[in-house]
């Protein structure tokens, strides 16, 4: 549509910012900024009639959902900026890609952000031992203080 009133009219300002109106009138308001339709517009009238983005030369920006979880779960300790030089990716995007697979750095740690039904089980589980070994330290602990007091004290002596 762009391209149509661009061949059209020879877009000058004024017709810019019509090309603008009527994508919006067609497909909403925020469909589209005007700085858009000037690059368009400029792209055209230096003869790149193509639709596809340009050739970027930065790091690409895929990153294997795999890839990353192993590289985590071998190192819950590693920095951005290790995983990025590992995976041969901007520090931005592993962050990103961290935070949109769930994961947030607590105490220098990697951990899920929500913690599934094997998480809360293992917590509960863990602290229950913790529970239990507290428990029977504190048993075996008074009975042996029992048996010190028996076997420390004298003999009676029968008459």
């Amino acid at each position: 549509m762009v391209q149509e009133e661009w061949s059209r009219k020879e877009g000058n300002g004024k017709k810019i910012t019509e090309a603008r109106e009527k994508l919006r009138r067609v497909y909403g308001r925020n469909v589209v900024k005007k700085r858009q339709c000037q690059n368009w517009f400029a792209r055209f009238r230096d003869g790149d009639f193509s639709i596809k983005d340009a050739h970027r030369s930065d790091r690409p920006s895929k990153i294997d959902d795999n890839e990353m979880k192993a590289l985590v779960q071998t190192n819950k300790h590693s920095m951005v900026r290790e995983l990025a030089t590992a995976l041969k990716v901007s520090v931005g995007n592993v962050h990103g890609h961290l935070k949109s697979l769930g994961f947030v750095k607590k105490l220098d740690v990697w951990v899920p952000h929500e913690l599934t039904e094997i998480h809360l089980t293992n917590r509960v589980r863990d602290q229950l031992i913790k529970r239990e070994e507290n428990v029977l330290e504190a048993y075996d602990h008074g009975r042996r203080k029992m048996n010190c007091l028996q076997q420390c004290q004298p003999k009676k002596k029968l008459k």
